[in-house]
């Protein structure tokens, strides 16, 4: 008799039994697992709930798709559109003006920056740039810290063109913090623009300010004119200090045109001093006489007769005949005839026009 042995048949195997849906299953319950374990340590080490390495939304969105999520689902937004639309459409600049003008008003601070990122993309371009312009002055007003930290987020190119409208009006309520901001800007031209906007309206309150910021600027025809224009301003407050320090400016066009604007304001108050300074430190020729001429018309119009005396002392020339004609018509608008009597009385002393 034969003997036989059992083998087991392939389908015995515990394994054959769950074919290969078992195998299906247990795969299954493993990636659970590690997608649990992993979900959990990510959660553990991000605050936010990102998993770990990848970067919050905000991040990484562009701004425009910033500025969507900010403004275009604001409920304001299609309010904005549509009144940027009227504007826009108004064709008589006056009544536009004043629209523009009421609207700021209603405008609340908190607005603002949403605002402004609607006006990114608004058309026509012109009118969003001079609304962009026109919120930023009022939010300076409001929050200049804020203001121009929005203002260094913009691209170089509309930050130049944006500069302005923080510096003047920072400038103009806190000189001092707005010079602080101006020199921290990190961009070289745009450092420049705004400490000089900001020097040309400190230079009415703070004319030794703007001088400071002036003569730290790259050399050229706006920094020679905040520094006529701050010297000035200087003169009318302390003539003595000013014409010092206009006297140690080395020698050339900006010393002379310098020079001559800080003796046409000591004038007022001391014209003998004033025109003979300037006749000692100014070189002859067209700015002097200019210079003589504007300190002669404002000593006449205090004291005719001493500017006429002492213009009778001028050398025979075409400067002393400019400063009689000036003298005897200012002279004449107060008293007629003795500004004709004065004139006839130089006929036999010099030759007048």
């Amino acid at each position: 008799m034969r003997r036989t042995s059992h083998q087991p048949k392939v389908t015995d195997s515990p394994s054959a039994k769950g074919g290969a849906l078992f195998w299906l299953c247990l795969a299954l319950i493993v990636l659970l697992a590690g997608s649990v374990k992993y979900s959990t340590r990510s959660a553990a080490s991000s605050p936010t709930g990102q998993p770990a390495g990848v970067a919050p939304v905000s991040t990484v969105a562009t701004s425009r798709e910033h500025y969507r999520g900010t403004v275009f689902e604001n409920p304001q937004a299609d309010r904005w559109a549509v009144f940027a639309q009227d504007l826009a459409q108004e064709p008589d600049p006056g009544k536009r003006e004043d629209r523009m003008v009421a609207w700021l008003v209603d405008v609340k601070p908190d607005e603002i920056p949403a605002l402004l990122a609607f006006l990114q993309s608004a058309t026509p371009a012109e009118l969003a740039l001079d609304l962009s312009k026109r919120l930023t002055r009022r939010w300076t007003d409001a929050d200049p810290a804020k203001a121009a930290a929005w203002v260094e987020t913009l691209p170089p190119d509309q930050q130049l063109v944006m500069l302005d409208d923080v510096a003047i009006v920072w400038a103009n309520n806190d000189p001092t913090n707005a010079m602080k901001w101006a020199g921290s800007l990190a961009d070289n031209a745009a450092r420049c623009q705004a400490l000089a906007t900001v020097a040309g309206e400190a230079v009415r309150s703070q004319p030794l300010m703007a001088l400071q910021i002036a003569i730290d600027l790259p050399a050229g025809e706006q920094r020679d004119d905040l520094i006529q224009r701050g010297a000035r301003q200087w003169a009318s407050t302390d003539v003595d200090r000013a014409v010092a320090w206009v006297s140690q400016i080395p020698t050339g066009d900006l010393r002379n045109q310098t020079l001559s604007g800080v003796a046409i304001v000591w004038s007022a108050s001391e014209p003998v001093a004033a025109a003979t300074w300037a006749l000692h430190e100014l070189p002859p020729g067209r700015l002097l006489d200019d210079t003589v001429i504007s300190i002669v018309q404002r000593w006449a119009q205090q004291k005719p007769e001493d500017a006429a005396a002492w213009v009778e002392q001028f050398p025979s020339g075409s400067l002393q005949a400019t400063a009689v004609a000036n003298v005897s018509a200012i002279w004449h608008l107060q008293d007629g005839a003795s500004a004709d009597a004065w004139r006839e009385s130089l006929k036999g002393l010099a030759p007048v026009n």
